[in-house]
């Protein structure tokens, strides 16, 4: 049984582990942004302020969702107080938002990174149900581009993880798990927050964030910046519905292409004309078998041409794809 579970039981036996320490004294957090935040949540923490303290910018979701991850009976009874009020929170927020809906079916986007042994093992999973046994924080269908946004500007830390963007597709006449939606004032965002031990169906796993990843993994720190430009944005939307390998590779192409011609108007030098005039019949065209090895060979006949010019000798983007993508 998940732990969190056992917290709405009550078991003496359990409840006795939980002393009257503060969290900041029990975890001990290195960071000291987040030992701040949580000595806060120790002396200032108000029963109806519990969404809005796991959905802000502290250590607080940070060590629930660790403790309930790994199963740590030790760490998750000092939470429990907490943990119980989030709970009910959801509930009771649940109840009110579920009524003033006009449509049955939401949506809702998570970006985080994943191991690749859990993706691997999603790849194998199709149509069989995944377990959560943490709390989730996600955005909702009008934050997608920027869940999209976080997913795919950051590089992961290391080579045993990789960006992911989870969409969360939920039916509110079949839902057994609360959810609710909170305007987040301090960055505009709308999230979703939903209990633990929820239940879902992996219906489809799509790649394409995947590879396009391992072009922005490989990009400098002006091109992240980068990411948000609209044409990216329209560009994706094309990505991700592609599940052919080599459609969807040139498709990142195409991305490319905007990412570059976005970088060259941000720094104000000019667009390259060879760019401008040709990504858009890329665009076209590449969803055409016939005359797809034609566009692929135009794109990076357009990248290498772009390199040449020695404004963008530290994106190395056309010898990034033919090693590590096609």
């Amino acid at each position: 049984m998940p732990c969190i579970s056992l917290l709405f039981r009550h078991y003496d036996i359990f409840y006795s582990l939980v002393n009257e320490t503060s969290l900041a004294k029990y975890f001990q957090p290195e960071n000291e942004k987040d030992k701040e935040n949580i000595t806060e949540f120790d002396t200032g923490y108000k029963v109806e302020k519990a969404i809005n303290w796991y959905t802000r910018e502290t250590g607080i979701y940070k060590i629930l969702n660790k403790s309930l991850r790994t199963q740590n009976f030790y760490d998750i009874f000092p939470l429990e107080p907490y943990i119980k009020d989030l709970s009910y929170q959801l509930t009771d927020e649940h109840r009110l938002f579920i009524a003033q809906q006009k449509t049955s079916n939401l949506t809702f986007y998570r970006a985080q990174l994943i191991s690749k042994v859990e993706l691997n093992r999603l790849k194998t999973s199709l149509g069989e149900l995944l377990s959560v046994i943490s709390f989730l924080s996600t955005n909702t269908e009008r934050e997608r581009e920027k869940a999209l946004e976080f997913a795919i500007s950051r590089s992961p830390p290391n080579d045993q993880l990789t960006s992911a963007l989870l969409e969360i597709s939920v039916d509110l006449n079949s839902t057994t798990k609360p959810f609710a939606v909170a305007s987040i004032n301090y960055n505009k965002w709308e999230t979703c927050a939903a209990l633990s031990d929820a239940h879902y169906k992996v219906n489809k796993l799509n790649l394409a964030l995947e590879n396009l990843t391992k072009c922005v993994e490989h990009q400098s720190k002006t091109a992240y910046t980068l990411i948000g430009h609209p044409s990216v944005m329209t560009t994706y939307r094309a990505i991700e519905d592609i599940d052919m390998k080599n459609k969807t590779y040139a498709k990142a192409l195409i991305f490319t292409l905007k990412l570059l011609d976005a970088q060259l108007e941000r720094k104000q030098l000019g667009h390259i004309s060879s760019l401008t005039s040709s990504y858009q019949k890329l665009d076209d065209v590449v969803l055409d078998d016939s005359i797809l090895e034609e566009a692929l060979e135009l794109c990076f006949k357009l990248l290498d041409d772009a390199l040449e010019t020695k404004l963008l000798q530290d994106i190395l983007i056309a010898s990034i794809y033919k090693t590590n993508v096609l």
